[in-house]
Order: C-alpha cells, then structure tokens, then sequence
C-alpha cells in the first residue's frame, strides 16, 4: 500500500493563499445555479475516489475519500466564508493534528488517525486534514454533528442513574482541567467503548493549553460540565428523549444534574 504522503504545520502554512482559495471556490461553485463542482482531488498527486458529503462550516468540508483502496475523512476548504476569512480559519484548523496528538496523550478519546496531507482540489494545492471516518473506529462515536449511533437511555429514570452512566465523561471533565485543557463547546461529544461512555474530542484546531488558576477552576468546571451534560443529549435520538421524560426534562432545565457534576469533578 503507498504511504500517505505527510506535511509540516509549516509547509502547509505555506501552501495557504487567498488567491488559490479563490480559485479553488471560483472552480467549485457555477455562476448559474451555485451547484457543487468538485471535480477532482489528489493527495500527493494520486487521484481519490470522493465519496460522500460528511459535513461542513464555513471554512472547512469534510468528504468520504477512498485512498489507495482505504477509506477516510478529508477535510478540505469550505466554499461559504469569503477566501481572507477561510485563510485565517484554516491557520487554526491546521493545529488538528498535533492538538489531537496532545489531548491521547492525556489520556482522551480523539480520532485514531489525523494528519495535514497536500492536495490539489480541481487542481490548486491545498493543505488538507486526513482522518479516520467516525464509523472506522473500533468504538462508536455519537457526533453532535453528524448523530450518529444513538444511545437508548430507556433505563436512565433520575439524576442518580445519569450520573453513574456518565461516570467515565466527568472522569474525562477533571481530566481536561487537570491538564489545563481549554476547549469550546464544539469539541465535546461522545463515545461508547465496550466498558464504559466517554468523551470524544474533535474540531481541536483552537484548543489552548495552560494551567488553570485556582480563581479559574469553579467556572471551568461549570462549564466543562454543561458541555459534557450536552454531549451526554446529543447521544440520545429525538424519539428516545421524548419517550423518556427524565431525559426530556434534561432540555429545559439541566441545572440539578449539571451542578451535581461539578461537586464530582472537583471532589478530588
């Protein structure tokens, strides 16, 4: 099999233009119907087959690809955000790999495979991220995204049930402060391993590390825990919320279950 080809945070940064962005917009988007022409895609100059749409924001897609005979993740430049607002996004999203190599150190739930590769899209260049695909992984991951793999959550009746079901995410919540680990709400999600339910982290390109101040902990803390609460949700199908009236009340108020969290988190 040929080896994936693999670039420095530096050369990727070099590759980042708003003149190729633009053309690579411009040649993805028709004047007539704004369909999607995404033509073509190498990595490291070999073809890829595209396969399916796995979602998006502004500045980044993220595309089904098989490589070489393997299927992965691919996320490339967005079309939506003008060319200077996705140049400046994608500064940060190249930090994805070696962030996400940070937070498995610590011990975390991330992608198993994640790394900047260069790619030509309808024939510019463009530093890319490839990735494992979600369904890839030996356990199941429930994206806030893509929600995926929903949980059941038939047996969780109370705050009691709920806390010791997420026993393993608010290991996780004391984990990411210990650590000094600062993440926005979009990183958080879900996971079922065989023994336990964690967190799955993405998105990790704006993640920040610093130790937090004793000031600091309470808030983080809270917060941690509501992100964590609403990772916990988003695992749940809407159907399975609504049948189950503990979970359906979590929507509206969260409070109880959220501070008793944070007492867990900070008892150690």
């Amino acid at each position: 099999m040929e080896e994936i080809p693999q670039i420095s945070q530096m050369e990727a940064r070099k590759m980042l233009s708003v003149d190729n962005i633009d053309r690579i917009i411009e040649t993805r988007i028709s004047e007539r119907n704004f369909r999607d022409n995404l033509e073509s895609i190498t990595i490291g100059g070999t073809t890829v087959i595209i396969g399916g749409f796995l979602g998006s924001g502004g500045s980044k897609e993220v595309y089904s690809v098989d490589y070489c005979g393997k299927p992965y993740a691919l996320g490339i430049s967005g079309k939506i955000d003008g060319p200077a607002k996705i140049l400046f996004k994608w500064y940060s999203v190249l930090m994805d790999p070696q962030n996400t190599e940070r937070l498995r150190e610590s011990g975390l739930k991330v992608n198993d495979f994640c790394q900047i590769v260069p790619v030509t899209i309808n024939g510019f260049p463009f530093p890319a991220i490839l990735m494992k695909r979600y369904q890839d992984h030996s356990f199941k991951i429930h994206d806030s995204k893509n929600r995926a793999n929903y949980l059941n959550g038939s047996n969780i009746k109370d705050d009691e049930m709920c806390l010791e079901f997420m026993g393993g995410l608010i290991e996780d919540v004391r984990t990411l402060i210990t650590e000094g680990i600062c993440l926005g709400r979009d990183s958080f999600n879900a996971c079922t391993l065989p023994t336990s339910f964690r967190l799955y982290f993405n998105d990790l390109g704006s993640a920040q590390f610093c130790r937090f101040s004793s000031s600091e902990i309470d808030s983080v803390a809270s917060e941690y825990a509501s992100y964590a609460k609403n990772a916990f949700i988003k695992s749940f199908s809407d159907n399975a919320i609504v049948k189950n009236p503990y979970l359906d009340g979590l929507i509206s108020d969260s409070s109880s279950l959220e501070a008793k969290m944070k007492e867990i988190v900070l008892s150690n």
